[in-house]
């Protein structure tokens, strides 16, 4: 038997070798999934956008809407709180403050946390078993 080959076999019998092993095919599957969802939410924005100025009924909620307004104020000097519905954290608006240069700023940033907590919530749960 080639060497290389009986250097496998020696491998794959550690079973500390093959739960690495395992977590390393389940890891890199986990971040094709993440890529895959970040794709899906890029492709979402996009569709967003296109709707929100072609069609009569938005895609976009009118909080977001809300959002922009109060990271405006805040660009302006203001406080968020002087957008007349605006009733979240002050981080927020000065998190969506770049929504005024790039309208969906917002939109890329709310995805990209959701993966982000996607990746915690699955590292937590590894960690956990």
């Amino acid at each position: 038997m080639p060497k290389r080959v009986c250097v496998i076999n020696e491998v794959l019998k550690s079973s500390r070798s093959c739960q690495g092993l395992k977590t390393l095919v389940i890891m890199s599957v986990f971040v094709s999934w993440l890529c895959v969802g970040y794709a899906i939410r890029i492709c979402l924005i996009v569709y967003g956008i296109m709707q929100d100025s072609w069609m009569s009924v938005p895609y976009t909620d009118v909080d977001y809407l809300i959002f922009s307004g109060a990271a405006k104020h805040v660009v302006q000097g203001g406080s968020p709180y002087d957008e007349p519905t605006y009733r979240y954290p002050p981080l927020l608006a000065w998190l969506l403050t770049p929504n005024l240069l790039i309208p969906a700023w917002g939109k890329i940033l709310f995805s990209t946390l959701d993966i982000g907590v996607r990746k915690l919530t699955f590292v937590h749960a590894a960690l956990s078993y």
